[in-house]
Order: structure tokens, then C-alpha cells, then sequence
């Protein structure tokens, strides 16, 4: 008996090289509005460059897209040049009808 329960749970259990499927799928909104603020971010950086910017908010800019938008770790624009990005990346999803809470910039 116990033979046969403990292949039951080696039948049922997932194999530890298995990818975890992911959490939620995200709705056609989140990933329009990922896209367009990974466009707007890469392109303000195109235009504008990386000098001036501390790696700690490119690190964060980054994490939220990685993330797909979903982790909001918040950081405060600090420089000018920080905050020139962040306004053009705010402007381009207002423009879309995303909410400001969407953005991964706070500044308290």
C-alpha cells in the first residue's frame, strides 16, 4: 500500500527542472501599456543619453520592464536629466489614458 500511495505522489508531482508557469497573464491594457512605456523610456535615452543618470534608476527602469510592468519599486527622479526622462516617459502614457500610478516614479 504504501508503495502504490507513494507512486501516486511521485505521479502527481511537478519535476523540479519544470518552469513555473507564470502568476497571471497579463490583459491586452498591461501590455500595451508596457509597450509603449519601454518605447517612450528607450527612446528618451536615445535622444537624451545616459550621462548624468545614476545606476540605480536605469537598474530600476529596467527591473520594471523585465517585470513586465508589474513590479512597481518606485524611485525619485534626481538629477535633471532623470527627471527630463521621467516627464517624457509620464507625457507618452498619459497620452495613452494610463494612469499616473502606473509610472515607477515617486518622489516623497
Amino acid at each position: 500500500m504504501r508503495q502504490l500511495i507513494l507512486a501516486a505522489l511521485l505521479a502527481t508531482a511537478s519535476p523540479a527542472w519544470a518552469e513555473d508557469a507564470p502568476e497571471h497573464k497579463l490583459s491586452d491594457w498591461q501590455q500595451k501599456k508596457c509597450a509603449t512605456f519601454t518605447q517612450a523610456y528607450e527612446a528618451a535615452l536615445k535622444q537624451l543619453g545616459t550621462d548624468d543618470l545614476r545606476p540605480e534608476f536605469l537598474a530600476s527602469q529596467q527591473t520594471f520592464m523585465d517585470s513586465q510592468c508589474m513590479d512597481r519599486e518606485t524611485l525619485c527622479p534626481a538629477s535633471g536629466k532623470e527627471l527630463e526622462i521621467a516627464n517624457i516617459v509620464s507625457l507618452e502614457m498619459i497620452h495613452l489614458g494610463a494612469s499616473g500610478t502606473f509610472l515607477p516614479y515617486d518622489c516623497r
